[in-house]
């Protein structure tokens, strides 16, 4: 993107509570416990997610990305959330 002759970045869609699930939301959506979405973010293995303030807060598209790619990787087991 150019603003008068100067090449700007595409600004970072900004975080609110309304836009982003809890690690309890990504449990339920996932059929899993909180516990399990903890440890799999304090292992790296888990969904992207980012701090803001004291809490850890979950882009839902990130969520379902995660889960598409965890069921390709993995073509004999095969994630499917409860609902």
């Amino acid at each position: 993107m150019c603003y008068n002759g100067k090449r700007t970045l595409p600004k970072k869609e900004a975080l609110t509570m309304a836009n982003t699930l809890s690690g309890r939301q990504v449990a339920e959506f996932l059929g899993v416990s909180h516990e399990a979405v903890r440890a799999w973010r304090m292992r790296g293995r888990g969904p992207a997610y980012e701090k803001v303030g004291g809490t850890y807060r979950y882009k839902l598209a990130d969520v379902q990305s995660w889960l598409n790619d965890l069921n390709q990787d993995n073509p004999h087991y095969k994630f499917q959330r409860t609902a």
